[in-house]
């Protein structure tokens, strides 16, 4: 950068002296220097890839280094007396091509295209291209701990219709497979309805569907009548919806070049979880909750004895677990509704919804015209200078008759 500094003295240099020629020709001379490094500095900043040091990138690229000396030195090759020897529309004329070759070099060094970094939401990704975006992520590990506290519910549901004391536990089991095939139908049905009429994202139906699968969780962890007959639908219905949700939000995100490798892998969110949830969380309560069962009905635990566990207690802390793990999991589908809402609304925005917002919003302008036009007048009223819209009608008459 250029820093301009005061000349010393108070003295002010005279037309007549004999350096006021000098400094002049050498100051003509020397502004299209500062023209184009100004010019390259302000076109570095704002250029789209801003780079850490403006000024060196400002500069011409290596391939112009000699063009570019040779613009210099066409300037400094011209002493004061051949520019004074010029006529001022000639010299004139010489600067302004001096300093538009100066400033396309310029342009040309600083202005950089930043290079595309793979495919954007809604284009055709790949499985690797898809595993390292943050969308993905997010809703596999979503549907790791909604799906995975489903499938828990699904694979112990006779074991807890034995701990409440039911005799025929294939009748839930029967239950919840029917509600897992309406969930299938009703949830691609409900997500179509959010995303074709008022073009939100497709998570948001995931997100809700979590959270009526909490509710549940948490109705039979409180140890409330009935909670097996909630829990056997909700969860049904509820798991089922995942798998009618899940696949049409990532086709739409993430392509369908690849959608068969992203399909697949995202099935096995489900048995993750479960693995997890079942062999660890659930299996380990009820063994526990079993044995301090026995210890104090029999005062001593066999390590060869069946365990068995009776009551509400035995999968009451379970689900509460689970509750907990489906709230994380729509604060999870909630971020990726955040993430991509503005993909879906070009996706599902209508025209017919273009046209209603194009009369809004004319509308709202001219409203806004009419009130500026309102309070003008009424300022004018006020200082005494035309009075309101009816007395300017009101002149205008009596001025023709």
């Amino acid at each position: 950068m250029f820093i301009v500094r005061p000349v010393g003295g108070h003295k002010r240099a005279q037309q007549s002296d004999d350096t006021y020629h000098h400094h002049l020709a050498h100051n003509r001379a020397l502004g299209p220097h500062i023209t184009s490094c100004c010019t390259s500095c302000f076109l570095g900043f704002f250029s789209p890839s801003r780079p850490e040091n403006l000024f060196e990138e400002a500069l011409l690229n290596v391939d112009q280094k000699q063009e570019n000396e040779v613009i210099f030195s066409e300037v400094e090759d011209e002493t004061s007396s051949e520019v004074d020897l010029l006529s001022a529309s000639e010299r004139q004329k010489r600067m302004n091509h001096l300093q538009a070759k100066m400033v396309q070099a310029a342009a040309d060094g600083a202005v950089r295209v930043k290079p595309k970094k793979g495919p954007r939401r809604g284009e055709d990704f790949t499985l690797m291209q898809a595993l390292v975006k943050a969308d993905f992520l997010l809703l596999f590990f979503s549907l790791v701990l909604a799906s995975g506290s489903g499938l828990t519910i699904i694979d112990n549901l006779g074991q807890m219709c034995q701990s409440l004391g039911y005799t025929n536990p294939h009748i839930f089991v029967s239950m919840i497979s029917i509600w897992n095939f309406l969930g299938r139908v009703g949830g691609g049905y409900f997500s179509e309805i959010i995303v074709r009429k008022y073009a939100y994202p497709r998570p948001v139906a995931m997100a809700g569907v979590q959270l009526v699968m909490a509710s549940s969780l948490f109705y039979y962890a409180m140890g409330a009548p009935g909670a097996i007959y909630v829990v056997s639908v909700v969860m049904g219905l509820c798991y089922g919806a995942h798998w009618a949700i899940v696949p049409s939000a990532a086709s739409e995100l993430f392509g369908l070049k690849s959608f068969g490798a992203i399909y697949n892998f995202l099935t096995l969110a489900s048995p993750t979880g479960s693995l997890i949830f079942s062999g660890v969380i659930a299996s380990g309560i009820y063994d526990y909750e079993a044995k301090k069962q026995s210890t104090r009905k029999y005062h001593i635990f066999h390590e060869k004895e069946e365990l068995v566990c009776y009551g509400t207690i035995c999968y009451s802390l379970t689900c509460g677990i689970l509750s907990i793990l489906c709230i994380i999991a729509v604060s999870l589908s909630m971020t990726v509704v955040y993430r991509t809402k503005r993909v879906y609304s070009q996706f599902y925005w209508r025209k017919d919804d273009w046209i209603y917002a194009h009369l809004l919003v004319s509308g709202l302008k001219f409203i806004c015209l009419r009130i500026a036009i309102e309070d003008v007048v009424h300022n004018l009223s006020m200082k005494g200078g035309c009075g309101t819209i009816p007395d300017i009608r009101l002149r205008k008459l009596t001025r023709t008759k």
